[in-house]
């Protein structure tokens, strides 16, 4: 076993330490996400808690994490540490903690304090005009995040939670944040490729682009063009990557 832990949350290392045998069967408020992974919310010892099991691990990731490459749990837990260094938000981080069996990877999950920030897939369907204010907040933190080197390669709006501070006025998390990487302040071809694995309306998205262009004193017209495009790529790239898992499964 491999464990980190906060030290703020050392009052819940025996919790931890029993995720692998106690996961299945332990009490929890709801599911908050199971398609990939097992996501759940959890209330212990007095900490209101997210906990999240990664699952579907190939037998070639079962044997490289924690060897050749740091688990999804431990990325997770690092990333959010060094995005709160950034002044980047992020749902607490409590511990990660791997599992092994035989020289394998047998289960891995992180577990983080529960945010009670609201999920951006609530603007999908809605009016750009009615969602301006909150679009326009997003833009800024999305260019804060690139400005700051912070790429997310599952940024979508599943994984950027908000509040609204007061009106017009908007806070943002990051959340499933296994998969990211951190440079250097990104190229216009790098925010462009970033943002075209935004999912949210073409509406809304085109008028995200504008903004961000107008933000970052660059050409609109031409931005936008290259954001489309960006996102016509990115597309196509998702089409072929699902038509070979098809083949794969046959």
């Amino acid at each position: 076993m491999k464990l980190v832990i906060n030290p703020r949350y050392a009052h819940l290392e025996g919790f931890v330490r029993g995720l692998h045998r106690n996961f299945e069967s332990m009490p929890y408020e709801r599911v908050l996400r199971n398609i990939r992974n097992d996501v759940r919310e959890v209330s212990v010892a007095g900490e209101h808690l997210v906990v999240k099991s990664f699952r579907h691990l190939s037998l070639v990731n079962r044997a490289v994490y924690g060897r050749l490459r740091s688990s999804k749990s431990m990325r997770a837990f690092s990333h959010a540490e060094r995005l709160a260094l950034l002044g980047i938000g992020t749902p607490e981080p409590v511990a990660a903690v791997d599992f092994w069996e035989r020289g394998l990877l047998a289960g891995s999950y992180f577990v983080s304090a529960y945010s009670d920030y609201r999920s951006m897939e609530e603007i999908r369907g809605r009016e750009v005009e009615t969602i301006k204010p909150l679009l326009d907040a997003l833009t800024e933190f999305l260019i804060r995040l690139h400005d700051r080197g912070v790429v997310h390669h599952d940024l979508n709006i599943s994984n950027i939670l908000y509040r609204e501070l007061w009106p017009g006025e908007y806070d943002f998390q990051l959340i499933d944040i296994n998969r990211m990487d951190f440079k250097r302040p990104l190229t216009s071809r790098e925010r462009l490729a970033n943002m075209s694995k935004f999912e949210c309306s073409p509406d809304a998205y085109f008028y995200i682009l504008g903004r961000y262009a107008d933000l970052k004193s660059r050409d609109s017209d031409l931005f936008k063009l290259q954001g489309m495009v960006q996102r016509l790529m990115e597309v196509e790239r998702r089409r072929m990557k699902d038509n070979c898992k098809s083949i794969l499964k046959r």
